[in-house]
Parts: C-alpha cells; sequence; structure tokens
C-alpha cells in the first residue's frame, strides 16, 4: 500500500488535484479499503456495498475537503482518510437514531450523488462559513461557532460563551437565544439567494446526502481558513470529537476556538472588518413568529448524533490484526472480486458526474 506507485499518484494528485487522479489514489488502495470495510461499526450491509460506499467517500473527501501538499507521503494521506472515514464506518452508538432506526439507514446512497448536489453543498457550505465570519466575536461569532462546529444546543453554547466574557449566564443565555434566531433569519435571506437552485430541495435528498451535506458544513475545511487558524484545526477537531457536554471545556479547546473564528473571519470577510466589535446596542431585534432553525434543518440534527464521547483512534489502531477478522485466501479472493466490483461501480458513477457536469 506504501508502494512507491502510490507514493507518485498521491504526489501527482497534490501537484493538481482531480477526479481522474482522486480515483487512481484510490484504486491503489485495495489494503486500505478492505480494513475500513470489516472495521465498519454494526453495519448490515455486503462488503461490497461497505467498499462501495467508503471508496465513492474517499472520493468525496479528496475532491471536496482535502489540501494536497498537507499530505503528500502515503502515511499521511491514509491517515487522513482514516480519520474523516470515522463519521462513516464508527458512528457513535450512546445515542439511538430517530424514530428508532438503525444507524446504518443513512450509510446508503453516496453513488447517487449527481453535480447538482455537489455544487448546491459547495454554496450552502458557502453561506454559512460567510454568515458566521460576519457575526461580531462577542456578540455572535463565539456562540454559533460552538453550536455549529462543537455541540449543536444553544443553552450550552450560551454558558461558555458568558463564562468567557465574565457576564451573567442567565442574561446571556436569554439574549443569545433572541441572536440565535437572528443569525438564522439572515442565513436564510442569504440561502435563498444561491445561484444553484432552492436550497429547500435538501429535504428531498437521501440520507446519505443529508449526512453529508451536514458533515461537510460541520468540519472545516483547510480552505475554509487562513494558514494561521490550521493550525489550530486539529486541536479543535479533537475537541468535538472527544466531546463530552459534562467535561469542563480547557482553555487550549477555547483558545482553538477563538483561532478558528478571527481565521475564518480573515478568510472571508474583505479588509480589517474583522477587528470591529459591534455594539450590543445596534443589535438586531428577534421577530416574533420567526420559522423553523435553518441550522437544524442544514445540519440534520433530528438524525445526526453528535454525542462524541467516544476516543479517537488513529491509523494504527485501526489496522491492527485484532481489529480485522483472520481472512482465509478464499476470503482475501473474495474481498479482491468486491474491491474491483465496487470499484468499477464508483467509476461508473463518477463518469456519470463528469459527462453531466460536461454537458
Amino acid at each position: 500500500m506504501e508502494s512507491k506507485e502510490l507514493a507518485e499518484k498521491i504526489a501527482a494528485f497534490a501537484q493538481s488535484p482531480n477526479p481522474a487522479k482522486a480515483m487512481a489514489i484510490i484504486g491503489a488502495c485495495q489494503p486500505f479499503v478492505v480494513k475500513q470495510a470489516y472495521s465498519w461499526q454494526n453495519s448490515q450491509m455486503s462488503m461490497f456495498e461497505r467498499m462501495r460506499e467508503i471508496m465513492a467517500e474517499m472520493f468525496l473527501i479528496l475532491l471536496e475537503d482535502f489540501r494536497g501538499e498537507s499530505a503528500k507521503e502515503p502515511q499521511s494521506m491514509l491517515s487522513y482518510l482514516n480519520l474523516k472515514l470515522r463519521r462513516l464506518t464508527r458512528p457513535p452508538t450512546s445515542k439511538a437514531t430517530a424514530f428508532g432506526l438503525v444507524s446504518d439507514m443513512a450509510d446508503l446512497g453516496r453513488c447517487e450523488f449527481k453535480p447538482g448536489h455537489l455544487q448546491l453543498t459547495r454554496e450552502i457550505v458557502a453561506a454559512v462559513r460567510k454568515n458566521l465570519a460576519e457575526q461580531s466575536f462577542k456578540i455572535s461569532g463565539l456562540l454559533e461557532l460552538l453550536f455549529i462546529h462543537v455541540y449543536p444546543e444553544i443553552a450550552w453554547a450560551s454558558c461558555l460563551v458568558a463564562i468567557r466574557f465574565g457576564e451573567n449566564i442567565e442574561a446571556r443565555h436569554d439574549a443569545d437565544r433572541k441572536r440565535h434566531l437572528v443569525f438564522n433569519r439572515k442565513l436564510r435571506q442569504s440561502m435563498n439567494l444561491l445561484p444553484s437552485g432552492d436550497w429547500r430541495e435538501i429535504h428531498d435528498w437521501s440520507s446519505s446526502a443529508r449526512m453529508y451535506l451536514a458533515e461537510r458544513i460541520i468540519e472545516f475545511a483547510f480552505s475554509d481558513l487562513t494558514p494561521e487558524a490550521n493550525l489550530s484545526l486539529p486541536a479543535f477537531n479533537q475537541w468535538r470529537q472527544n466531546f463530552d457536554k459534562k467535561s469542563e471545556v480547557s482553555q487550549a479547546e477555547l483558545t482553538s476556538a477563538e483561532n478558528i473564528f478571527f481565521g475564518l473571519k480573515k478568510r472571508w470577510v474583505a479588509g480589517d472588518e474583522y477587528l470591529a466589535n459591534v455594539s450590543i446596542a445596534a443589535e438586531e431585534a428577534a421577530q416574533y413568529g420567526e420559522p423553523v432553525d435553518i441550522l437544524a434543518q442544514l445540519l440534520y440534527l433530528p438524525v445526526l448524533s453528535r454525542d462524541l464521547n467516544e476516543a479517537s483512534k488513529d491509523y494504527q489502531a485501526v489496522s491492527r490484526s485484532d481489529q480485522v477478522k483472520k481472512q482465509s485466501s478464499s476470503d482475501e479472493k473474495s474481498d479482491s472480486a468486491d474491491f474491483a466490483r465496487a470499484a468499477a461501480e464508483v467509476s461508473q458513477w463518477l463518469q456519470s458526474l463528469l459527462e453531466t457536469k460536461v454537458s
């Protein structure tokens, strides 16, 4: 897997990322894909279905999230992919899914993605990023950053912000509930102007597509932030991945959130506007009868389990022999056949994406 051939494919992709080079990397990662498929927790799918979904997810990660220059070595690339694939293969099990549905209901369907889905996803993510970056750090910025990117509960986020700025917790919470409504209304106004279509069509997407959109909003890509802020991204991601509402927030975690916010502002707001501290007296009032929380719809909160209490595992931990069942030669042949079949189906899906985009 860590062959010269794979290293060359990674280097070529890092130099000029494109779909064909991404697919070439995936095709060279059969052992990695097989191990990910075997380590998929509580999956009711066949090995072929698991491999197909993993390979499609890898393609989306490489094209949408990955910054090639950050991982030019095979091990770095696989570690990055393993980290991102955890949301698919090792979902948290501490919360029941809405209506009692099994968690695997959202696993299938990545190969149903169409160019319109991907483009609308990009525009929705950009709208959320820009609206968040335009907020005042003290008034709504830190609050919404914590809600969207750490844990989606205003009461928790408001309490942390109140402690950070030395304010009365109850008074802050009352004000923050109104601020959250204002943020939602402004975000809805931005979403109504998306060039690719009506954002409300996401309600007709498959569960897999909705989950992918939610994760793209929640997880920052390197291109979302300044290089300085990207240095704080590992610590910030670790906080979210190991989040425990009952644990005390460390100063390092809070500092990482602040660095992320100001890096987002510098990336999405022109000039030095990020230094401005808007007066609370100038805040816009929340209107009566506000529609359903748009963030709850985008983050797919009714089914997206965000209780991430389990400690994260690195790639080496997943690769250990006790994580993967010992395979016989017949199993290996079957896995190779499943891999080839899944690769062919994902390649066909990719070709349909490119043809539709060209036409």
